[in-house]
């Protein structure tokens, strides 16, 4: 069963989705974060609410998820944390949905819907929900999240139309919420479906049903520190130029993003993609130390193949 996480890491750099699905490799242990300890806090509390009517705790998360409370439905309204399977041109799908209905009317706001369409509403809790993430109804096209709901929706209820809330909550600083909603047609979803979702699905079961060497899938350089932290799968990773890395790309993977650019200077930082956003990269610092030892390694090894 293919998720839309599976979706996202194959997108992102197929071979670390090769070396999790398709191997034996035991990957590096990775702390939990505080950011995800949060989000699924915050997603217990919400639970607990819509299944159970408990009011959320009094403490600043708790605080935090109640002044969500008037985005959503009243408890009992919505299937909370429904699981769901779909198979979609070949391709079996799982995946859980924080919220859904046949009868998006149900959600807050949304009176003015012609008719009765289903509905699906998913909670992010991040430290800056202005930036990242789906932030206009157009984002939802991209997102293989949103296309997996979607498209599951459509094929349980055979509707032409489906609505989506994704509901934010800033984490950090002032408290914020807010919703960003969109609703769908059919002929939409399915187009947009078959060019993000379907063939990295597609790459996936292919690595689950093949035994194949991770290292002979292709690799995304610039994902090695997504996060901030190294990938689990570096040390088993071949980054050997001779497999198609440049050294330079070599410099990236071993010291973390930001440094072998600065070693250039300004000129060779790339601007980001939409000029009125922020990068989005997370720079990782490390001492001048351990830079010249791996970039001395580097270079050695670059040496050697001579």
């Amino acid at each position: 069963m293919i998720s839309a996480s599976a979706v996202n890491l194959a997108r992102r750099c197929l071979r670390r989705a090769a070396f999790k699905y398709g191997s034996d490799v035991v990957p590096e242990p990775e702390p939990e974060s505080d950011a995800i300890r949060t989000g699924k806090d915050g997603h217990a509390i919400l639970e607990a609410y819509q299944k159970e009517g408990w009011s959320p705790p009094q403490t600043p998360l708790g605080d935090l998820c109640r002044k969500g409370l008037p985005w959503l439905p009243h408890p009992g309204q919505a299937t909370a944390e429904g699981l769901f399977n779909v198979t979609i041109s070949g391709v079996p799908y799982l995946g859980y949905m924080d919220l859904e209905t046949d009868n998006a009317r149900v959600f807050p706001g949304t009176t003015t819907l012609d008719g009765c369409i289903p509905g699906v509403i998913d909670y992010k809790f991040s430290k800056d929900p202005e930036r990242y993430g789906i932030l206009t109804p157009a984002d939802f096209l991209r997102d293989p999240q949103a296309l997996l709901y979607a498209a599951y929706t459509f094929a349980k209820y055979g509707t032409s139309v489906v609505f989506l809330r994704w509901l934010k909550f800033r984490t950090q600083g002032k408290p914020k919420i807010f919703p960003v909603d969109a609703l769908l047609t059919r002929q939409e979803v399915v187009r947009a479906f078959g060019k993000v979702v379907h063939p990295a699905a597609t790459a996936l079961v292919h690595i689950r049903t093949k035994n194949n060497d991770p290292n002979s899938f292709a690799p995304n350089f610039e994902a090695c520190h997504d996060f901030g932290r190294p990938c689990p799968y570096l040390g088993q990773c071949d980054t050997r130029s001779d497999r198609g890395m440049t050294l330079l790309d070599e410099m990236r993977a071993l010291v973390g993003p930001g440094v072998a650019e600065a070693a250039q200077g300004p000129q060779a930082i790339n601007p980001p993609v939409e000029l009125t956003k922020p990068p989005t990269t997370t720079h990782v610092h490390y001492p001048l130390r351990i830079i010249l030892e791996e970039l001395g390694s580097a270079l050695t090894r670059a040496a050697a193949r001579v």
